[in-house]
């Protein structure tokens, strides 16, 4: 019976658009508005619905690779974005474009905008201070006022309360290594700084310098000045 009501409705122009959905209605082959959801009455025989809108949220994931950092480091970032897209909130001649595209390209202009962000963003920072996390929050705050700046007009927005999230920073992998054995050198310098010289602390620096010198020498200026401190001391005993 409810199969029979439907199809005297749509005789009369009458159609059910889904919850989360827009039905894209033309009039006589052009784009003239979208309705719904709920039951929506397009004129016989010089309207048509051509596409069903989906306007509930979207979710993309995909990873930004080789993003340049201020120090020149390439990170990769793995992005998830939420965000909606509304015929209504742009303007008629957009809304006739972007109604007939499949939802791949909708998709695909998010990253795109995204990509552009984030690299903008990454790139005030240092590597180091990335991998730790510290500027994470303010760089996704930066890829979502990018995607509201340029996608916005198109009808695209990200979600409220989160609509970019950053799931994982991904280091090459030397540097990483790099990093934590720079970090195992700066511990020991502060324990040799805290004691006075004796002959375990020599030994123990001695060690430390050899291991030091096979390091990557990126790191060699990061300590020049503690190295300084030590030479110093030495000399002090010495005399």
């Amino acid at each position: 019976m409810s199969k029979i009501l439907i199809f005297l409705a749509r005789i009369v122009g009458f159609h059910f658009v889904e919850e989360n959905y827009k039905a894209a209605v033309m009039r006589l082959g052009m784009y003239h508005r979208v309705r719904g959801p709920g039951f929506v009455w397009v004129a016989p025989l010089i309207e048509k619905i051509e596409n069903y809108v989906r306007i509930g949220m979207r979710l993309t994931a995909f990873t930004v690779k080789r993003v340049l950092t201020k120090d020149g480091v390439p990170l990769d970032f793995e992005l998830t974005i939420r965000y909606r897209f509304d015929p209504d909130s742009t303007s008629r001649s957009i809304a006739a474009q972007l109604v007939r595209q499949p939802d791949h390209v909708l998709e695909g202009i998010v990253q795109d905008h995204a990509d552009r962000s984030l690299r903008r963003a990454v790139a005030g920072y240092s590597a180091e201070d990335i991998c730790y996390g510290e500027p994470v929050t303010a760089i996704e705050q930066a890829v979502i006022q990018g995607l509201e700046t340029q996608v916005k007009r198109l009808g695209l927005a990200p979600m409220a309360g989160g609509g970019v999230m950053i799931k994982e920073i991904i280091p090459p992998k030397d540097f990483l290594e790099t990093i934590l054995a720079a970090k195992g050198h700066e511990i020991i310098l502060r324990v040799l700084t805290a004691y006075q010289a004796t002959d375990v602390d020599q030994a123990l620096f001695a060690e430390w310098v050899r291991g030091f010198k096979e390091a990557p020498p990126t790191f060699l200026s990061s300590f020049a000045e503690l190295l300084q401190k030590f030479s110093k001391a030495e000399r002090r005993e010495e005399q």
